[in-house]
């Protein structure tokens, strides 16, 4: 465990979860555009859930969801949260509305605390 996350965590931090997106063809399909449209990047795009351990070893990619889903659900549909034993914490961005799917796990999620424009107040991030 690199020595930032155990001065903030101990040694309980699990993963580091993100969401991203791969931008694909406009569907030719009448229902397939209106699921891919994400309005995130204005496009048609397939959205995947990574989780990355502190240590920066890959060790989950979701299957792909059309890029409307939420984050939120992209995180809550895939196998990622049946991996989490009590006690452990996840880092996750603002975005992810998770609290309540991680707590029935016994687990925690913890946010960046950034202010907008205080470049002093970003360096402590969680």
């Amino acid at each position: 465990m690199p020595m930032s996350f155990r001065t903030y965590f101990r040694t309980k931090v699990a993963v580091i979860i993100d969401c991203f997106e791969i931008f694909i063809k406009r569907p030719f399909n009448l229902k397939a555009p209106c699921q891919t449209w994400s309005n995130y990047k204005h496009n048609n795009t397939d959205k995947y859930l990574i989780d990355v351990t502190p240590q920066g070893v890959i060790s989950f990619i979701s299957n792909g969801y059309g890029g409307r889903a939420s984050d939120k659900t992209t995180t809550e549909t895939c196998s990622i949260l049946d991996k989490l034993v009590p006690g452990d914490v996840i880092l996750a961005a603002r975005e992810f509305d998770i609290q309540d799917s991680v707590g029935t796990m016994s687990a925690q999620v913890y946010k960046p605390a950034f202010t907008r424009g205080n470049p002093t107040k970003n360096a402590n991030m969680f």
